[in-house]
């Protein structure tokens, strides 16, 4: 599993949030894609025009189209749908990756088995 690290603290935890896969493009039985995102969008209540890429309901982080349109650089936003927040996490992909950080990091409370 990995983070992403940011100042703020979020409700689960103090300065960073999960990311622990990335959805694919395409379709396969009972696996979420990319594609996925118009139907998760109305499903969890989510701003639109974004483009998720991780999260589990609870949470998303997706491409934020919203402030450059169709044609531009979206952010990467954290959507925390249980407590009604959002957040931006990178001003654009490239460096959402570069601010990604091992969970060996964190403290997360869960003891490695």
């Amino acid at each position: 599993m990995e983070g992403v690290s940011h100042p703020r603290a979020y409700a689960w935890s103090e300065g960073h949030v999960p990311f622990d896969g990335l959805m694919g493009i395409g379709r396969r039985e009972r696996m979420t894609s990319i594609l996925d995102s118009p139907y998760l969008v109305e499903e969890w209540d989510l701003p639109s025009p974004i483009a998720l890429i991780s999260g589990d309901g609870h949470y998303w982080i997706a491409l934020d189209y919203r402030a450059c349109g169709p044609q531009g650089e979206p952010s990467v936003t954290w959507f925390d749908t249980d407590g009604n927040s959002e957040l931006v996490l990178a001003a654009d992909f490239v460096s959402f990756i570069e601010g990604l950080t091992s969970v060996d990091g964190f403290d997360t409370g869960v003891q490695p088995v």
